[in-house]
């Protein structure tokens, strides 16, 4: 299960910074939502911190990358897969499970917290289900997000061997979301919070995450790499703006077809 181009480092120092700065972001965010003491906010600082919620996309594309990056050390198990599900329960299931006992104990959230809600979400399958998709946890739909992708991860590491399957993994997943937009207020009675939780949804993001990941080896060979670096960052910023109008457009529809 190794893509053709193994022979790399298996870990970037960079990456550490960028889930430092996806954290601050969504810190960011959540502080300037707190109800009191209100933190006023210029226009244009609320653009980039209220609308900061793209730090958890950051934290996914992070992810889907350092996927790809540890895989290679999985291929040494005897059951690389089984080594592969045990390694991401156990990094994530004990402390979310300590704070399910403990918003058992304290709902602070104000979700419903019944058997149904326990069990999908030690279950991990809360994402899947209409009215649970926000979890008990605190902020804890990520959480479902990423499990669910963590299950069909390593089919997607077995099958995107290269660019140009990943760049095509991107084109699947985006009209896998596109059909998913159109068809969802058919089957759900809240689209719109169904949608923006949904692991559908969420999917391209984790998908340019394997494309970096090939794309990187064949950035770093390039003599112009450090200009490329440059123009990338310097595109961040209309990126960002289009991406923001590209979802308050589809929130839109979703209300317009509910």
């Amino acid at each position: 299960m190794q893509p053709q181009n193994s022979k790399r480092q298996d870990r970037y120092p960079y990456l550490d910074a960028l889930r430092g700065l996806a954290a601050l972001w969504v810190v960011m965010v959540h502080i300037a939502m707190l109800p009191y003491p209100r933190i006023p906010l210029s226009s244009w600082m609320d653009l980039f911190v209220v609308k900061g919620v793209m730090g958890v996309e950051l934290f996914f594309v992070v992810s889907a990358f350092s996927l790809c990056l540890s895989m290679p050390s999985h291929g040494r198990d005897a059951r690389p897969i089984l080594g592969f599900a045990i390694r991401r329960f156990f990094r994530i299931a004990p402390l979310f499970y300590l704070m399910i006992v403990f918003m058992s104990y304290r709902n602070i959230s104000g979700v419903v917290i019944d058997w149904k809600s326990i069990s999908l979400n030690i279950l991990f399958l809360f994402n899947l289900v209409p009215g649970y998709q926000v979890s008990i946890v605190p902020a804890g739909w990520t959480i479902g997000v990423e499990m669910v992708f963590y299950l069909i991860f390593p089919v997607l590491y077995r099958y995107t061997q290269n660019i140009w399957l990943a760049t095509a993994a991107v084109f699947v997943s985006l009209g896998i979301a596109q059909i998913f937009l159109m068809t969802i207020n058919l089957f759900v009675s809240d689209p719109v919070t169904y949608h923006m939780f949904s692991i559908l949804y969420r999917a391209p993001i984790f998908m340019f995450g394997l494309v970096a990941f090939y794309a990187l080896p064949l950035v770093e060979r390039l003599k112009d790499r450090r200009h490329i670096g440059y123009a990338l960052l310097a595109s961040v910023p209309v990126l960002f703006l289009e991406f923001r109008t590209a979802m308050f457009r589809s929130l839109i529809y979703i209300i317009g077809k509910g």
